[in-house]
């Protein structure tokens, strides 16, 4: 068994998630444009792709499940749509507070919590 990790790898448990309801979780790989995104970072969608938020009324479409650097190219990018997040770990861009967005999150079943 000491081998095991080196076979399989590891994964640094990072806080993302939060509260009871993990495994119901869903995910959907979409486009990304415009900048790079960041895991955790809560952003919008507008004409079919993923985008950072804007400004504090911009609607929340899912939360970045891995970095991805859009700045210069369109990239595939995987977003959570629905879940319980831990809200220390979720940010927004262009200085947007996440407790802008709380509302708009919480319309498309992403809860962010106080962990």
């Amino acid at each position: 068994m000491s081998n095991l990790n080196s076979v399989l790898g590891s994964v640094d448990y990072d806080q993302l998630f939060a509260g009871p309801n993990r495994s119901y979780v869903r995910s959907l790989t979409v486009t990304a444009t415009g900048s790079a995104l960041k895991r955790g970072e809560l952003v919008t969608f507008a004409d079919g792709k993923a985008k950072a938020i804007a400004q504090n009324t911009d609607a929340v479409f899912g939360v970045v499940a891995y970095d991805v650097d859009a700045s210069e190219a369109d990239v595939p990018v995987t977003v959570y749509l629905n879940g319980d997040f831990n809200k220390a770990k979720i940010t927004a861009a262009n200085s947007v507070a996440v407790d802008d967005l709380f509302l708009s999150a919480r319309n498309v079943g992403i809860i962010l919590r106080e962990e």
